[in-house]
């Protein structure tokens, strides 16, 4: 419990989030036990913001592989933060940029089909829209699209999402 505790004060955040496992099976009291179960929570949630913000670095300067990675590593951390939902559509769109969209299709599915955050829905539900062209998911694009038209009306994506279906109708 001592090793542990010095740990927190030296705010070691790694090293406190591995420890734990081995210091859970230990005998402790109720009291010890729930300290240092909200210690490592505190700490995975700092280390996961970290994480999303280091992503949004890498992003904005188009290192997009150290980008996905931090993205994933954010989300290892912790996946249920506020900052969750964007960190995924962040993470999605690096995906893309990497030409990984089967990476991005299931995080994108889940993110457009239900989101904490109302202002990612339509991203999501656009990018996984560009990601299903990409991979020539032809008639999942189109149902994707007209969905995306029917839910967000007044979306920023809304004229691109008509473009993109007209065009998909004319070619496929």
């Amino acid at each position: 419990g001592l090793a542990f505790y010095e740990l927190i004060r030296a705010d070691k955040g790694k090293e406190l989030i591995d420890a734990y496992e081995t210091v859970r099976k230990a005998s402790l009291t109720r009291a010890e036990r729930a300290i240092f179960r909200d210690a490592v929570d505190r700490t995975r949630s700092r280390l996961s913001v970290a994480g999303y913000h280091k992503g949004l670095e890498n992003m904005r300067a188009g290192r997009w592989h150290e980008a996905v990675v931090a993205f994933e590593e954010s989300m290892r951390f912790d996946d249920t933060g506020s900052h969750a939902p964007s960190t995924k559509l962040h993470l999605a769109r690096g995906y893309r940029r990497l030409n990984r969209q089967r990476d991005a299709i299931p995080i994108l599915v889940k993110l457009s089909e239900a989101s904490a955050d109302s202002e990612i829905l339509d991203d999501a539900m656009f990018l996984l829209a560009e990601c299903l062209i990409d991979i020539q998911a032809w008639n999942d694009a189109k149902t994707t699209l007209r969905n995306f038209i029917r839910r967000y009306p007044r979306s920023n994506y809304t004229n691109d999402a008509k473009m993109a279906l007209a065009d998909l109708k004319v070619k496929h």
